[in-house]
């Protein structure tokens, strides 16, 4: 199958890299240009650790020529591309097309499905919790590739296209999704924004002073009750919508294929198969400026709209803008085009659904 992936980044790489490893032809789009030269026209990767070997692939110069392609489109860029990416697509998708959103925020999918709707198109938009993979670069088109997951929720819109959607996302990337109950089971399944709120915050001037620390090990017993108490939030938030999710500590372990335990035991455990990861070296992190205005503030607005408190997830963002001197609630793109407050919360459940 002709997949084109909107991004050029870890982890859209690694993406490319599992597709082509399993016999599909993976075309990239860097609308950033910040990892590849798409005037290239190919670029060559090499992958270590999950994913091993080097790979050259085709870059496309521009949204249409990526979109004209192929069959499916994933867009696999950081939250604050989300719109962008959207927008530079929309006008050349073709009916027969899907969209598979890597990870889903913010509600992007409702957002692409206006835009769809203004041209009269009925294509699933598929939404997922999370990545396909953990990466990180280790040089010069050098990457190292984590984590390959082996549990991905998901939620197609509209959804009498679930089906489809599902069967799609096993044909290209394997048994590891599970369809959850609508668009806001998958809004509320993300629990990476508020795992990183708890990690980065306690470990915040070893990120700035650009430290090399050990992440398991750095997930102590006091990170990995705050962990929990912003998953209590998000779990009430999860209640009061009516929608089942996992819990932080079942995310590790399905991510990890770890025992269900409280995160600094199950970063223990990792840590004792001589597993180490590394904890970010800057402030300057996607585990901030992404996680914090398009992972916590809908988050937020949801607890907003639907009475429930959530008060830890406002006193993240609170800091973290008095750290950076910045508001991050000012940041988010896609909430002001999508106007929740105007549609309300019965009618935010209604395109959901």
């Amino acid at each position: 199958m002709r997949v084109g992936i909107v991004g050029a980044g870890p982890i859209a790489l690694s993406m490319a890299a599992f597709l082509a490893d399993h016999g599909d032809l993976p075309l990239l789009w860097s609308p950033s240009g910040r990892w590849v030269d798409v005037s290239h026209g190919e670029y060559t990767v090499s992958f270590t650790d999950k994913i091993e070997g080097q790979y050259t692939f085709a870059l496309a110069a521009d949204a249409k020529t990526l979109v004209d392609d192929v069959d499916v489109v994933i867009v696999a860029v950081v939250g604050s591309q989300h719109k962008a990416a959207f927008d530079a697509v929309l006008p050349f998708l073709r009916p027969e097309q899907s969209v598979i959103v890597s990870s889903h925020c913010s509600f992007g999918a409702l957002y692409l499905q206006k835009g769809l709707a203004k041209r009269g198109l009925d294509i699933p938009v598929i939404a997922w919790s999370t990545t396909l993979t953990t990466c990180n670069p280790r040089g010069e088109a050098q990457f190292k590739v984590m984590t390959i997951r082996q549990r991905i929720d998901m939620a197609t819109v509209p959804r009498r296209h679930a089906g489809y959607g599902l069967s799609l996302c096993k044909r290209l990337f394997g048994d590891r999704f599970f369809e959850r109950d609508g668009l806001l089971a998958v809004a509320v399944s993300n629990v990476n924004p508020q795992n990183h709120l708890a990690i980065c915050l306690c470990n915040f001037t070893r990120m700035e002073n650009g430290e090399t620390w050990n992440f398991n090990l750095n997930i102590t017993e006091s990170v990995s009750r705050l962990i929990d108490a912003l998953d209590a939030e998000r779990l009430s938030l999860a209640r009061t919508l009516g929608v089942e999710v996992r819990t932080a500590r079942e995310h590790w372990h399905f991510t990890h294929n770890v025992p269900v335990l409280p995160v600094h035991e199950a970063t223990r455990v990792i840590e004792g198969r001589g597993i180490s990861f590394w904890g970010q070296k800057t402030a300057q992190t996607n585990w901030v400026l992404e996680d914090v205005p398009f992972g916590l503030v809908p988050m937020v607005t949801l607890g907003r709209m639907f009475g429930c408190d959530m008060t830890l997830h406002e006193a993240g963002i609170a800091i973290y803008s008095a750290l950076y001197g910045r508001m991050f609630r000012d940041e988010n793109d896609l909430l002001p085009a999508l106007d929740l407050p105007a549609i309300g919360a019965a009618g935010l459940l209604e395109l959901c659904n």
